[in-house]
């Protein structure tokens, strides 16, 4: 009867032995998981912080071409922009060419703008090959021919031009016309915008934005005329 208590006893306390050590493997478990957890954990956090890192370097790559609206034209590209007033109403007017280019291969680098006006005898009128009047292109002379270094805003100011010009060209249906203020904007064979402004059309912002970046130049060769 001893014996069998003995084996009773040996079996309780195997039986508890054995509880207590899975009970215990359960807890080294769930500590090596807790700290498997906490380890993902830290280096997830450290790679969102580098993550955040990278996109922080990104959106600075990004805002820097942002603030510059004309930052894809290459040293082989010049943006012309062509433009023939109504000073002589019907007959046409004179005419104001801006081309725009970049000297370097350095996409950072400063665009330069050169500007050219000239100015015509409404009076010399002339009969042209297609039997239409218009103003004696030997009657021109140019008094504006003159370059500048283009700041962001005033690069700005002409993409805001150009956008408005192609705005106002679809408006129109693409209707053709010869009447109005004439604007022709070319960029190699990728872009050309020719389009005739009437005064029902819209304000084509030309000249805010010539007068804006080339008001100062177009002024001082005004007075030494």
């Amino acid at each position: 009867m001893k014996t069998t208590n003995n084996i009773s006893c040996l079996q309780s306390a195997s039986a508890y032995s054995l509880q207590r050590w899975y009970t215990f493997k359960d807890f080294v478990m769930k500590i090596r998981t807790l700290v498997l957890v906490l380890l993902i954990g830290c280096i997830g956090c450290s790679n969102n912080a580098k993550e955040n890192d990278n996109n922080s370097e990104v959106n600075k790559i990004w805002t820097i071409e942002d603030n510059s609206a004309l930052s894809n034209i290459e040293i082989n590209d010049t943006l012309k922009i062509f433009v023939e007033a109504t000073d002589c109403g019907e007959y046409g007017g004179h005419r104001e060419k801006i081309c725009i280019y970049r000297k370097t291969n350095n996409f950072e680098s400063k665009l330069d703008a050169r500007i050219i006006i000239d100015s015509v005898n409404c009076e010399d009128i002339v009969v042209s090959e297609y039997n239409t009047s218009m103003v004696n292109d030997d009657s021109r002379a140019i008094f504006v021919d003159t370059c500048v270094v283009l700041s962001e805003d005033d690069e700005a100011t002409i993409a805001n031009f150009v956008a408005k010009i192609l705005e106002l060209k679809l408006k129109s249906g693409g209707a053709y016309s010869n009447a109005g203020v004439y604007y022709e904007i070319t960029l190699g064979k990728s872009i050309q915008i020719d389009f005739w402004n009437s005064s029902q059309t819209g304000d084509s912002y030309y000249w805010k934005m010539r007068n804006k970046v080339f008001g100062k130049i177009i002024k001082s060769c005004t007075n030494k005329r």
